[in-house]
């Protein structure tokens, strides 16, 4: 029973109590309805008091639920907002280390030269540089004859002959009247000669005259007594032609010296003051090209004969395009000749190396590689510059001061040896040279591994060192293959 139903039955109690009119209630009872109905009012105002104090305190729990249930919201938005940070941090990282690695690429491009890498001294452009990083050591002696230095005259064309005397005399005797009695006489002995060696181009013009006879008194009877005459040698065929001095001189001008067609014409036309057309000079070209042809073949038979080559390519511009130049070469011969590519196809043309069977040394390019039947050497002045760059653009790189201090001791033992006429490497000497260079390329494959294989995606290209990209990557194979 709720308060209610005592606050009801309370009212009836007292409704009949008031009914019975006349009859008499006890007191008692009366202030038990009273009491009943006080507990009753009391209670139910208790009961609004906690029905109230309920509210409050659900209407604090639903806000204090919301509030976290705000909170879980906003935390889960904080962190969606940290992952995405995290990502957008693992982001910069990753641009800043690819930002550091470009521009410490871009700051090793801009330093390459000729001296520490493969390119051509026309690249290093009009800046001069400081002399401090040659591959040549310093000896500390000054420059010029050293102290005990035999020396070598000059030599002088036919010097007990000189085409002009000049005599000097003492100052004096120039203005004095007796000079020509102490010249008669021989008072003036003959002291230091000097000579003046001077060049004069001489032009040489040979004339071809043709002469006839118009009335031969030797004629025979019945024959005509006029006789013309005989015909023009074989190489004058022409009003005007120039012999083979002017043939040689353009070429060696074209070939050795690199001139062009318009220069040629204008070093001939100030030398010789003969206006020679281009097309004139093109054609002496040719002419000696076709002359020389059996003598370039037996340099090239020579060539593949010999224990040693020495390969190179280079490129030079012709009519606005690049085309290549391929030499082969050795202590005697050379052979070059010219092609628009300039790997192997080039080197197939020439056709020098297919086949050959000896030693070439090359600068590591690819393509020489490809012929397997040769033993490859590596040139040393090569490997000097790659390394030169690796101590000044990777400084962590122990190894590659060690090598190259060990590749110029090896050369300096051997060119001391060779102007002493002695052998310069025993079998002891390049087993201990080996054994050092095998303990520095030891570090350096510490300093610079082999990268490992991608086994998730082979067709993605594995990133490797720049020592590893370079002609030095040779020299982390074994040596057998050297």
């Amino acid at each position: 029973m709720d308060i209610q139903d005592i606050q009801l039955a309370a009212n009836r109690i007292l409704d009949m109590a008031n009914s019975f009119v006349g009859m008499s209630v006890p007191a008692s009872v009366y202030a038990t309805i009273r009491d009943l109905l006080s507990f009753a009012e009391s209670a139910e105002a208790e009961k609004e008091t906690l029905r109230a104090e309920v509210e409050k305190y659900k209407a604090e729990a639903e806000a204090r639920t919301k509030e976290a249930n705000d909170s879980k919201a906003e935390a889960a938005k904080y962190k969606a907002e940290v992952d995405e940070y995290k990502l957008k941090v693992t982001k910069l990282e990753t641009d800043v280390e690819n930002l550091t690695a470009e521009n410490k690429e871009l700051k090793r491009q801009v330093r390459l030269n000729s001296e520490n890498s493969s390119k051509p001294p026309s690249s290093d452009g009009y800046k001069k540089r400081k002399r401090t990083n040659s591959l040549r050591t310093s000896t500390g002696r000054k420059p010029g004859a050293q102290p005990g230095h035999k020396g070598s005259n000059i030599h002088v064309p036919h010097a007990d002959k000189p085409d002009r005397v000049v005599n000097i005399y003492p100052k004096k005797c120039q203005t004095c009247p007796h000079l020509k009695q102490c010249l008669l006489t021989g008072r003036f002995c003959e002291g230091q000669t000097r000579f003046r060696v001077g060049l004069k181009i001489v032009r040489i013009v040979t004339s071809y005259k043709q002469y006839h006879v118009e009335e031969c008194p030797n004629a025979p009877a019945g024959e005509p007594a006029g006789l013309r005459a005989d015909d023009f040698p074989e190489d004058i065929r022409a009003y005007a032609q120039y012999d083979e001095s002017f043939k040689s001189l353009a070429a060696i001008l074209s070939v050795y010296c690199c001139l062009s067609i318009d220069k040629i014409h204008e070093v001939i036309s100030y030398l010789a003051d003969v206006q020679l057309s281009t097309g004139t000079i093109f054609k002496m070209i040719q002419e000696v090209s076709k002359k020389v042809e059996p003598t370039l073949k037996s340099f090239k038979r020579k060539l593949r004969c010999s224990s040693v080559i020495h390969a190179d390519e280079t490129g030079i511009r012709v009519k606005g395009a690049t085309i290549w130049v391929h030499s082969a070469s050795n202590d005697r011969f050379t052979y070059q000749t010219l092609h628009q590519k300039r790997g192997k196809e080039g080197m197939d043309a020439a056709n020098v190396l297919p086949g050959y069977t000896g030693i070439i040394k090359h600068d590591c390019f690819g393509p020489y590689w490809k012929y397997e039947k040769a033993t490859h050497s590596i040139c040393g002045a090569h490997i000097l510059r790659e390394l030169k760059a690796v101590i000044e653009f990777e400084k962590d790189r122990t190894w590659a001061n060690k090598l190259y201090k060990l590749l110029c001791e090896m050369n300096e033992r051997q060119k001391s040896a060779k102007a002493k006429n002695m052998i310069a490497f025993s079998n002891e000497t390049i087993e201990k040279y080996w054994d050092e260079y095998d303990k520095v390329m030891a570090i350096a494959n510490q300093e610079c591994p082999e990268p490992e294989t991608n086994t998730q995606n082979e067709k993605k290209r594995v990133k490797r060192t720049k020592e590893r990209n370079s002609s030095l990557s040779k020299l982390f194979a074994p040596k057998t293959t050297l």
